[in-house]
């Protein structure tokens, strides 16, 4: 039995796949079609498009499927989970021309962000009721100029930290702010334009902004020999994940003398703070002295003062001989700065009337004390100098008592001074620095009257600075 004759097919290239078309006639394909199990493709990302569905652009979108189909989803669409609130593809480049600083967003490459390379930030949203996150793509070049002669708030020849943020405008617009201060993302933000940018804790972008979602996105470390001249680009930049660094609170005390200029109380820069809380305490009165006469005055406290005439605890007023007591110093709180609790000084204590021809001895009145440093001079024991106020306290002298003698009449003690405490943040225009007094001029006690003892001396002043993060 003969066996049928073989068909051949027609020499042709070589690795080509045969096709039987199902009735015996043979063919050959380079690349198989996917309707043969093939791709239709030659290259392996040609291929692989060939699989994927059909869109009209991939840029920032990602493939999700429901078991059955896949489809292309923009990120935005993909809810409002922690992942929809991260960042992608960011890089961030800087540079110096004509004393002005230029900082250009980038992606992970260092190119200008594209539709094929999409920088895409999460926001949180405008409104300020909703909890839901947006996911927004940046995909043209975007930057923003600091001009020459603007400081931020930065210091000549000191080192500094300008925190970058990205600024959601509107639905397709992002733009960038600058400071050196850091912002609660959690919560929409205002913004200055960056012409004014004087202040270290301001936020700022090209323009004036009201109520606008933030996300920080990276830091510069830049040191220029005179504020304001931009002409040594960054030594370091830093982008999103950024560490949390844990700073520990930077506390100053200023116990005695002024301070201007170079002298000045001196915000750190190294990062900038989110808010500084200031305690201060002007001096307090001097008490009077007590007898049957009365003998030479006291006198009264002098002010601190912190940012010239930003904060003023006021000193004390002194004890007048006959007086039931003076009152506390006084107070003055500036904007931008937030009363927390803040009073005016405690009055001191006294007597008005003699002893009514009784023959005693007397305890002088005792000084005012602050409410957060105390100090108020005070002793137990009649026929005595009066007790002075606690050095850097703030607190009132306490008056001279009287011996056993009739119609005598103990010393007023002398007020206590101001108490401040408040709290500036960056956001409401935090300084660098910030000149200061502290009361530490003496206010003395009075000396005695007849048959009576002196008073004592108010306590110094204070003011301490915490800086925090």
């Amino acid at each position: 039995m003969s066996r049928p004759a073989r068909k051949q097919i027609a020499a042709g290239t070589a690795n080509h796949v045969i096709i039987n078309d199902g009735v015996g006639n043979l063919s050959s394909e380079a690349a198989l079609a996917i309707t043969r199990g093939g791709s239709g493709q030659t290259t392996a990302n040609a291929a692989l498009n060939a699989f994927l569905p059909s869109q009209t652009t991939n840029g920032g979108k990602f493939l999700q499927t429901d078991g059955t189909n896949t489809s292309w989803q923009s990120p935005a669409s993909a809810g409002t989970n922690t992942s929809s609130y991260q960042i992608t593809n960011l890089g961030i480049s800087t540079s110096v021309a004509a004393n002005a600083l230029t900082i250009n967003v980038t992606d992970s490459a260092g190119g200008t962000p594209s539709a094929s390379s999409p920088v895409t930030i999460g926001f949180r949203s405008s409104t300020t009721s909703s909890g839901v996150y947006n996911v927004r793509s940046q995909t043209s070049a975007l930057s923003l100029t600091v001009p020459s002669t603007v400081t931020l708030g930065t210091n000549s020849g000191l080192e500094a930290w300008i925190w970058v943020y990205a600024l959601e405008l509107d639905a397709t617009t992002i733009e960038l702010a600058v400071s050196l201060g850091r912002f609660d993302e959690r919560t929409v933000q205002n913004t200055a334009a960056i012409s004014g940018g004087t202040l270290a804790g301001g936020l700022y972008s090209s323009a004036a902004r009201s109520q606008k979602p933030i996300r920080l996105i990276g830091r510069i470390k830049i040191t220029e020999a005179t504020a304001g001249t931009w002409i040594t680009n960054s030594s370091e930049i830093a982008v999103e994940p950024l560490e949390t660094i844990q700073i520990p609170t930077t506390v100053q005390r200023f116990l005695s003398g002024s301070g201007t200029g170079a002298t000045a109380c001196k915000i750190r820069t190294n990062p900038f703070p989110r808010l500084i809380k200031v305690y201060m305490a002007g001096q307090g009165g001097g008490g009077s002295g007590g007898g049957t006469t009365a003998g030479g005055a006291a006198t009264a406290g002098s002010n601190s003062t912190f940012g010239t005439a930003f904060l003023t605890a006021g000193g004390g007023p002194a004890g007048v001989y006959g007086n039931a007591g003076a009152a506390g110093g006084s107070i003055t709180v500036n904007s931008p700065a937030i009363n927390i609790r803040s009073k005016v000084g405690n009055t001191g204590c006294g007597y008005v009337a003699a002893n009514s021809g009784t023959v005693l001895a007397l305890v002088g009145g005792f000084g005012g004390e602050t409410p957060f440093f105390g100090g108020g001079g005070k002793a137990s024991q009649a026929a005595q100098n009066g007790t002075a106020g606690g050095t850097n306290s703030g607190g009132g002298g306490q008056a001279g008592g009287t011996s056993a003698a009739v119609n005598s009449i103990p010393g007023s003690g002398g007020g206590s001074g101001g108490y401040l405490e408040i709290a500036i943040t960056a956001a409401n225009g935090l300084l660098s620095s910030y000149d200061y007094v502290v009361g530490d001029a003496a206010g003395a006690g009075g000396t005695n009257g007849t048959s009576g003892q002196s008073g004592a001396a108010g306590g110094t002043g204070i003011i301490i600075v915490e800086e925090i993060d």
